[in-house]
């Protein structure tokens, strides 16, 4: 007889209304249970990123067709389709306020020339390389620019939507940058933020768009470099995930300094990625479930 323990993993997308009482003056709704809108193990739904698209359908990226793709899908979950080849790694996408565009990261792994950002329609169409020199894009409001950053190297970069040569953000020399979000008025960016020595801990920072030489703000949360970050729509707070004995929940950090407030209250699960939708009434959301159990096996012959 043999005796193992079976352990299941099940990540799928969600949506719910943010707490109201916990952002006093930021509107939002009580509020309402979570509703899931992708089903299946093995797909995990959301573990590269989510994002809303500004006609309220949403994007995601997925395993459900066997690599890692992007996917799109209505804001109640029907009309999945996916938008990728399934050559490479697709991943943390974003969508042009036009609603155009799809922006994202690709990996191909073993031909760097195609590693980099990459741009298509959200019809999965025209798929055309922005730059090789950083990934992981956040949208300026005006849909001018991408902001990525190199791998390693924790440089900041600003990348023309439409393509052309990356230009470097000036931030400290003495720090690293990755995972960066423009907020919704344009005036800021959200990075997870190092210093450059041994055993650094990653915090969160802000800095305006145009860069500086130190954070306008610096939040005292310890992280990764690729910790998903969002800003409230009223640009007055950054978003984070903050899980603690196994459960998830997105707290904000708001730049006046009054107290973080959460915005989920589960009471189960973890959260791999979220976004806001436009208006702040609904939160989108990649939840996981783990479970395990006991399996005896006998005279398996």
């Amino acid at each position: 007889m043999l005796a193992t323990v079976q352990f299941n993993v099940v990540q799928n997308i969600w949506t719910s209304a943010p707490l109201a009482s916990a952002s006093p003056g930021r509107g939002g709704a009580q509020p309402a249970e979570a509703v899931q809108l992708t089903y299946g193990a093995g797909r995990y739904d959301g573990q590269r990123g989510v994002k809303w698209s500004p006609d309220g359908r949403i994007v995601f990226h997925s395993l459900a067709g066997g690599g890692d793709d992007l996917w799109i899908m209505n804001a109640d979950g029907t009309g999945q389709r996916k938008l990728t080849d399934g050559r490479g790694l697709n991943m943390f996408p974003a969508v042009t306020p036009d609603g155009r565009y799809i922006i994202f990261s690709r990996d191909y792994g073993g031909d760097p020339g195609q590693n980099g950002l990459w741009r298509i329609t959200v019809e999965g169409a025209d798929a055309r390389q922005l730059t090789r020199e950083c990934g992981r894009g956040g949208l300026s409001p005006d849909g001018r620019w991408v902001l990525c950053y190199t791998s390693g190297a924790g440089i900041l970069m600003k990348v023309p939507a439409e393509g052309g040569e990356p230009v470097r953000v000036p931030l400290p020399e003495t720090a690293l940058a990755a995972a960066p979000v423009v907020s919704p008025d344009g005036r800021l960016i959200a990075v997870n933020y190092a210093p450059k020595a041994p055993g650094s801990q990653w915090h969160i920072a802000v800095f305006p768009f145009e860069g500086a030489a130190a954070p306008v703000k610096t939040f005292d949360v310890v992280g990764s470099p690729v910790r998903t970050l969002r800003w409230t729509p009223d640009s007055r707070a950054v978003c984070h995930i903050d899980t603690r004995h196994g459960v998830s929940n997105i707290m904000c950090l708001p730049l006046d300094g009054s107290a973080a407030f959460p915005v989920t209250d589960f009471k189960s699960d973890r959260i791999d990625a979220f976004d806001w939708s436009a208006d702040g009434r609904r939160l989108l959301l990649s939840r996981i479930s783990f479970t395990s159990g006991v399996v005896l096996i006998s005279d398996s012959k």
